[in-house]
C-alpha cells in the first residue's frame, strides 16, 4: 500500500506492571492500522492485557482494540478506525510477580473508505452484525491496496484527497472480501445476485470493480477529486516581456 507508515507502540522489552506507552503521531490521512503483538515470554499463570487507544488531539484517548496473551506467541491483526494519536496501554494480571517480555508494533495506512461508508454503501450491517472490527478493517485495507495498483501507474501517492468514485469501488471490493472471509453459501442468498447502493456484490461485482480500475490506470476512466503528492510547480523571480523595437537606437 502507499506510503505506509511503520509505527511502535510498545518497543520490545520486559515489563512487571501496567504501563503505558508514547503516542504515536499518524497523521491525518491514516485512518487505519496493522498491528503484531509479540509476546517472548510469559510468566506461567499470568495475563497480559494490551489495549490500542486512539486520539485526536493526544489528550483525550478512546479504546480501539484489546488483545489478550496468557502465553508467549504471536498475534496480528487490523485496527482502526484511528485517529491522529495512537498508543498502546497495558495490564500484567497473574500471582507472585508476574513479568512479560512483548513488543507491539505494526504500520499505519491510508483507507479510501471507512466502516460507515462500509455500513451504508455495502451490504447491508446486519449481514455482519456478528463480524469482528478486525476483519472489517482489513477488508478495507485489502481492497485500498487494490486500488493503490491502479492509481499508482496514473498518480503519485499518496492521495492527499479523492472522491466519491473511487470511495464506492473500494466499498465494493471490500464487501467482497468479507463475504469470501465468511464463506460464500451456494445454496442461500449468496447464490442470487445482490443489488444495495448500485453495486452488484457477489463474483460479477468483484469483476466489474476490477474493469472500473483496469480503466483507471489505462486512462479510460479519470477519477473525480484525485490529489495526489505532485510537489506543485511554482515560479519565481522578475517576469519580462520583449516588444518589437520603435526606430530609434539607444545612445
Amino acid at each position: 500500500m502507499a506510503n505506509p507508515l511503520a509505527i511502535t507502540l510498545r518497543p520490545t522489552g520486559e515489563v512487571t506492571a501496567s504501563g503505558q506507552g508514547a503516542a504515536v503521531d499518524i497523521g491525518t490521512l491514516r485512518t487505519a492500522a496493522r498491528v503484531r503483538l509479540v509476546v517472548a515470554a510469559l510468566t506461567a499463570g499470568a495475563e497480559l492485557r494490551v489495549v490500542i487507544e486512539t486520539s485526536p488531539d493526544g489528550q483525550t484517548w478512546s479504546q480501539r482494540l484489546v488483545l489478550y496473551a496468557t502465553a508467549a506467541g504471536v498475534q496480528k491483526t487490523a485496527v482502526g478506525p484511528c485517529e491522529r494519536y495512537v498508543r498502546a496501554t497495558w495490564t500484567l494480571e497473574g500471582h507472585g510477580s508476574p513479568s512479560a517480555t512483548f513488543e507491539l508494533a505494526g504500520e499505519a495506512h491510508v483507507l479510501y473508505a471507512d466502516l460507515e461508508d462500509l455500513d451504508s454503501r455495502g451490504i447491508r450491517p446486519q449481514a455482519f452484525e456478528d463480524a469482528e472490527l478486525g476483519p472489517r478493517i482489513d477488508a478495507l485495507l485489502q481492497a485500498t491496496a487494490d486500488a493503490d495498483g491502479a492509481l499508482s501507474t496514473r498518480y503519485k501517492l499518496p492521495l492527499q484527497a479523492w472522491g466519491e468514485d473511487l470511495r464506492a469501488r473500494v466499498v465494493s471490493r471490500a464487501t467482497y472480501y468479507l463475504i469470501k472471509h465468511r464463506g460464500f453459501d451456494p445454496e442461500g442468498q449468496d447464490a442470487v445476485v445482490i443489488l444495495d447502493g448500485g453495486h452488484v456484490l457477489d463474483n460479477g461485482a468483484r469483476t466489474a470493480v476490477q474493469k472500473w480500475f483496469d480503466d483507471v490506470a489505462h486512462g479510460r476512466v479519470h477519477p473525480a477529486g484525485i490529489v495526489d503528492s505532485t510537489p506543485a510547480k511554482r515560479e519565481f523571480g522578475a517576469r519580462v516581456r520583449s516588444r518589437s523595437r520603435r526606430g530609434w537606437d539607444a545612445c
